[in-house]
């Protein structure tokens, strides 16, 4: 975790409480539920969805000492496919008051959320922390059943969006920062 603590060091004493939410949730003791693979594969999609390149760099530098090639790509996977499916479902299902649209198909193609390669279960992981920052309702829901069924507690669940919601603060303040 030596890139992602250099970089968040560099936050604001404002963002203390986004350093140590980092800190904890990067961690499987503090991300009850996930192991270290499943932890860094959501940071690295979140990461990637998140598109702030400093915040990217270091959460890809750290990830690559738990995550294999696969791995890696898988994560992609999930924030390419996500990037996707979360505006369209979002859109369809609650922006747009013609209930019509979601009955509609949708003619976007997902083949790659099934030929990724590596463990179904860790790339809905992958791709939950993705939804919960495409804030797509009908797709974070869809994840949550898929590994839940899998096999992944609450407790698990619950772990991916604090990895979001505290990788989120950080590009927040980054951001500031650039613009400082």
């Amino acid at each position: 975790m030596e890139h992602t603590n250099t970089l968040i060091s560099q936050l604001p004493d404002t963002a203390k409480d986004v350093r140590l939410g980092i800190q904890s949730v990067l961690t499987p003791e503090g991300s009850q539920g996930l192991d270290a693979t499943q932890i860094w594969g959501t940071a690295l999609a979140v990461a990637i969805t998140l598109r702030n390149p400093q915040l990217l760099k270091a959460i890809k530098a750290d990830a690559a000492e738990h995550l294999d090639e696969t791995g890696i790509k898988a994560a992609e996977t999930a924030a390419a496919i996500m990037g996707m499916t979360n505006i369209y479902y979002h859109t369809t299902y609650h922006l747009m008051k013609d209930d019509t649209y979601r009955t509609m198909p949708a003619k976007i193609r997902m083949n790659a959320s099934k030929s990724h390669g590596h463990d179904s279960t860790n790339y809905e992981l992958f791709a939950l922390g993705a939804s919960v920052i495409g804030q797509c309702g009908n797709c974070i829901n869809a994840h949550d059943k898929v590994v839940k069924d899998h096999g992944i507690s609450r407790e698990g669940v619950q772990s991916i969006v604090r990895i979001a919601s505290v990788l989120n603060a950080a590009a927040i303040m980054l951001s500031m920062e650039d613009a400082a």
